[in-house]
């Protein structure tokens, strides 16, 4: 329908009509059984966003899984009515740094057509570079928030700053907010990066010269340091997991439990959690090791919390500003 004309009636055969409510829904159903057709490959699922992957000791041997599973993904994906875009469609290798496969380039084809390698890619709105170290992502974040800095220094000459605060809350702390226990893992003068960058938005707000304390500039517009914030947020994300506030996938995959023993350590005692052991320090960054080792840093009474609103009404009350 356009203004007073409307179409014909027409009858769908195959698919939902664009912009419908139940359209992704219905999609998401349809592609589910996308992973039953996988041999070698693992598979990662949002609405449209597929991501296809597998491991391997060279890349020969990743090369030929994936070969073999895209293969079996382009037939599915006819026999289902479907198509995929080759040209939008990448490859990574994704390893160590000091790794001699980082080196190596994947010659996968869908249909002839051979798939672009890349050393970095934005998924889900989060830059993943073959390493994992996020530098590419905190880059993009540095140059976003740069500019919406920019708005708001324009918008001081016209408002206070408890206003000049809010905008900043809402214009570009949800930015830096955006999967910051995942790119936390970056090195650490990659993050300070973006601490300098809140450092001037609170120079801005406050209208202070470029010396001022910034630890006074934080507790005058009640801002927390960025470090804490992703801790907090870990914390939080740690917190709903263990209360079944998380979706069930990432329960599982934390795998978190308390320590456990007959004998009253100090750890069962606190009821701390179960850090799995690992050899090397880069590990040290999965969700499954970094959770509770932050957790169990917690004083037992901001974890003996019941709600989420309590969780976090007690943690700012031991942590603010910090």
């Amino acid at each position: 329908m356009v203004g007073d004309a409307v179409s014909a009636e027409l009858q769908i055969k195959c698919g939902v009509p664009q912009g419908s409510i139940l359209g992704p829904l219905l999609f998401i159903l349809y592609m589910n059984d996308l992973k039953q057709i996988l041999n070698f490959c693992r598979v990662s699922l949002y609405a449209d966003d597929t991501v296809i992957w597998t491991t391997g000791m060279n890349v020969e041997e990743i090369q030929v899984k994936l070969q073999q599973d895209l293969i079996n993904v382009t037939n599915w994906l006819r026999l289902n009515k479907l198509s995929v875009n080759a040209s939008k469609c990448k490859t990574m290798i994704v390893s160590s740094p000091n790794h001699s496969i980082r080196n190596e380039v994947l010659h996968l084809h869908i249909d002839n057509e051979e798939l672009e390698n890349v050393a970095s890619y934005k998924y889900l709105g989060i830059h993943l570079d073959c390493t994992l170290s996020f530098v590419p992502h905190v880059d993009n974040l540095v140059k976003k928030v740069g500019k919406r800095l920019g708005v708001i220094s324009m918008a001081r000459k016209y408002m206070g700053p408890k206003q000049c605060n809010i905008l900043y809350k809402t214009l570009v702390l949800p930015v830096i907010d955006y999967g910051d226990i995942i790119y936390m893992e970056a090195p650490k003068v990659t993050l300070e990066s973006i601490q300098v960058l809140q450092n001037r938005a609170c120079r801005i707000i406050l209208q202070m010269p470029s010396l001022t304390p910034t630890d006074m500039m934080h507790q005058e517009l009640k801002l927390m340091k960025l470090m804490g914030r992703r801790v907090y947020h870990l914390n939080l994300f740690t917190f709903k997991a263990l209360h079944n506030l998380a979706p069930g996938y990432i329960i599982n995959k934390l795998g978190i439990r308390a320590v456990e023993g007959e004998t009253r350590t100090r750890s069962v005692e606190r009821n701390d959690l179960v850090v799995p052991r690992y050899r090397l320090e880069r590990t040290k960054g999965a969700f499954s090791i970094k959770c509770p080792i932050a957790y169990n840093l917690l004083p037992v009474g901001i974890r003996e919390s019941t709600t989420t609103k309590n969780f976090r009404v007690s943690y700012f009350d031991t942590y603010e500003y910090l």
